[in-house]
């Protein structure tokens, strides 16, 4: 089975979406390939994962006070303004967006995402996909770290969101640790590490979702006034290594962290 036909029912799969002949499709090549069931692993951890990221939704207040308005709006008067009332809140969502993104997160945000770069971890976006490889030959350790970071520790886990290719080398894994600095001193009071990530064995990059484990209580509502590091580590690397792809749009790293400096 060729790759696009694989990840077609692998996709149906985990949206229920499967008719009874492409379910037994794919039982079948799950039963004769290594490499299928490793994708079908990969794919429900990146389900899992992406699942786990948290999401912005309105305030109850807010969804009560749009109510109100249309409910107040007499159907003659909703007609006729229709296209002004969608074309306002589209300027008003514009707005939004771009004074939070000069003003960085508000008071009442839970998480801080940073992003993920060859070269180190920024509070704001590069320009251009960047990339760097964990060789086999020396057991490689990569590690890269933020500049100081002023914000303070919530509850909820850091997420990191990156891409990986192994090439078509089986058995190959990835490892991420994470550290914080949370006075300035260089010495991390917390270091957290995932289980390692099985990379497929098909050519191109795949998307690798991290979860670590929840901020311990005793660390939730302290200060983070340093740097933040994460260290990628390769096991069982053959040919060529891993390829680790840090693209602006998906790469990067997720703290339960309320940010209190403006960015």
């Amino acid at each position: 089975m060729d790759r696009e036909r694989l990840e077609e029912l692998l996709t149906g799969l985990l949206d229920d979406q499967l008719s009874s002949s492409e379910r037994a499709e794919l039982e079948q090549e799950l039963q004769q390939s290594e490499t299928a069931r490793h994708l079908l692993e990969s794919y429900r951890a990146r389900s899992q994962g992406l699942k786990s990221l948290p999401t912005e939704s309105l305030s109850e207040p807010e969804k009560a006070a749009t109510k109100n308005r249309i409910v107040s709006t007499p159907a003659s008067a909703r007609n006729v303004s229709s296209l002004w009332w969608i074309l306002g809140s589209v300027a008003a969502c514009a707005a939004f967006f771009y004074s939070s993104y000069l003003l960085g997160p508000t008071s009442g945000a839970e998480t801080w995402k940073l992003y993920l770069s060859d070269t180190g971890i920024a509070t704001r976006q590069h320009s251009h996909p960047q990339q760097f490889v964990l060789s086999p030959a020396s057991e490689e350790i990569r590690t890269l770290e933020s500049e100081t970071l002023n914000g303070l520790v919530t509850q909820g886990s850091a997420t990191v969101v990156l891409e990986c290719d192994g090439g078509t080398h089986e058995g190959q894994q990835l490892i991420l640790r994470l550290s914080l600095d949370f006075d300035g001193d260089q010495q991390f009071e917390l270091v957290q590490q995932t289980d390692p990530f099985l990379i497929d064995s098909f050519p191109g990059h795949e998307i690798v979702v991290g979860r670590f484990p929840p901020i311990p209580a005793e660390f939730q509502g302290r200060p983070l006034l340093g740097a933040v590091k994460l260290e990628f580590r390769g096991a069982s690397l053959s040919g060529d290594g891993l390829n680790l792809q840090f693209r602006p749009e998906h790469s990067h790293l997720t703290l339960p962290v309320r940010a209190s400096e403006v960015l």
